[in-house]
């Protein structure tokens, strides 16, 4: 199979057109994070091709999932509450799929590579819509989206980090889950206001690392909003305690 100016040829010698974000998200689905230009081809990162003058797309990563599939990573958990408010969020914003642009700092993941950046695209079932629908007429949004910011991160912790358990912490311990095979906890957030997305992730950042686990913190914080959604993800060192002296 061959392609050039928005049409694939086939084997058979026949040829189908296609368009060119189309050719150009086919070929990033399968050329994940390599550069792809207009015609298919593999181009030489964002600037282009001097030769040619083609400018040439960057294609980000791609991470897609379906979010009820949560409940099946972590059967020991009661998730539905969580997958039903994540839906109740994303689809106030955007239809199914909806996007997120994530921010990443110092994850150390096989599938994320090196990259810092990713894209999260997350569907949902027409069952878990009409739940959404009702929950939209009972609990207030805040509420909403902290629940929802929760199922995203076990999303991602399955998906990227690869978690398989995850245990809820008790009030005052600085986080919202351990992992222990890790030996990180794992603290949450959520935000409908975007321009508070650095902010709160610091504020999470700093208070997951008081633990009294004394252990590293993955932190994830989820903005929804449109056009795009946003997360910000990172995964922090324990440095030790933190002093009074220091604190003040």
């Amino acid at each position: 199979m061959s392609c050039r100016g928005g049409r694939i040829n086939l084997e058979d010698g026949s040829s189908a057109e296609v368009s060119e974000q189309l050719l150009i998200r086919g070929l990033s689905y399968f050329f994940p994070g390599r550069p792809v230009d207009g015609e298919g081809r593999e181009g030489e990162g964002r600037r282009g091709s001097e030769e040619t003058g083609t400018r040439c797309v960057m294609a980000p990563r791609t991470l897609r999932c379906t979010i009820e599939e949560v409940a099946d990573w972590y059967p020991q958990l009661f998730l539905d509450p969580y997958i039903v408010a994540c839906v109740t969020a994303m689809s106030r914003y955007s239809d199914s799929p909806a996007s997120f642009e994530v921010d990443c700092e110092g994850i150390d993941a096989r599938w994320l590579a090196k990259a810092e950046r990713f894209r999260l695209e997350v569907s949902w079932r027409e069952a878990t819509a009409e739940k959404a629908a009702r929950l939209r007429a009972t609990m207030p949004s805040k509420e909403v989206v902290e629940l929802a910011s929760v199922a995203l991160a076990f999303a991602l912790a399955r998906r990227v980090l690869g978690l398989r358990q995850l245990v809820v912490t008790n009030r005052g311990e600085g986080a919202d889950y351990r992992a222990p095979t890790a030996s990180r906890v794992l603290e949450v957030s959520g935000t409908e206001t975007l321009s508070e997305l650095g902010r709160r992730h610091r504020e999470k950042v700093a208070q997951a690392l008081r633990s009294p686990f004394g252990w590293g913190a993955y932190v994830i914080v989820c903005g929804f909003a449109t056009p795009e959604h946003r997360i910000r993800f990172s995964a922090n060192a324990w440095e030790g305690p933190v002093d009074a002296e220091d604190e003040g």
